[in-house]
């Protein structure tokens, strides 16, 4: 098992873990969200669910805590809710909650 806190990036042991590598969509634990994965999980709720709203549970900011910003957990909050109402042309409320 990766003893790093990130295992999916080149440089904390994607290679060394083969078994903890991300994929094309990503990686369930010690990995950040691809992009590709969101923009995934929005096309399905814009053309699939059509939700009332959404509660943006977030795992925000990144897994490599040690060099976040915390104004990227809002860049990112921003960007998932621009995507929604620009991309989309949704008008739903989000409600995010911040957290890792």
């Amino acid at each position: 098992m990766c003893p790093e806190p990130l295992c999916c990036r080149k440089e904390n042991g994607k290679g060394k873990y083969p078994q903890e590598t991300a994929g094309k969509w990503g990686y369930i634990g010690k990995c950040d969200l691809p992009m590709i994965t969101l923009i995934n999980f929005l096309d399905t709720m814009a053309n699939d669910i059509k939700p009332d709203f959404l509660i943006f549970t977030g795992d925000n900011p990144g897994h490599d805590m040690w060099q976040t910003n915390y104004n990227e957990a809002f860049q990112i909050t921003s960007l998932f809710t621009d995507l929604i109402q620009y991309k989309y042309n949704m008008s739903i409320p989000v409600y995010p909650t911040l957290g890792n």
